[in-house]
């Protein structure tokens, strides 16, 4: 519980402060820190901080990006894994 409630502040924060370049009128990560907030928080609570910050990644893309169901998935797969 405490680990996704920490997801659910920290990965929405980290995406909003993580550095960006405006490129042909789009936005660059520079770097994409709620990468770091996974880490982090998986090395803190290891296994169990798995559910949490899959949760946490779908709900801040739910209401961050607008896209289609698969797209959704495909995303949270390649944030996720890769």
């Amino acid at each position: 519980m405490i680990a996704l409630a920490l997801c659910l502040i920290a990965v929405p924060f980290s995406r909003y402060i993580s550095p960006r370049a405006i490129v042909n009128g789009h936005d660059v990560y520079l770097a994409w820190l709620p990468l770091s907030v996974m880490l982090a928080v998986i090395l803190l609570f290891g296994r169990r901080a798995i559910i949490p910050v899959l949760l946490s990644f779908t709900i801040t893309n739910i209401f961050v990006v607008d896209l289609a169901p698969l797209q959704y998935a495909v995303l949270l797969f390649c944030q996720y894994f890769f």
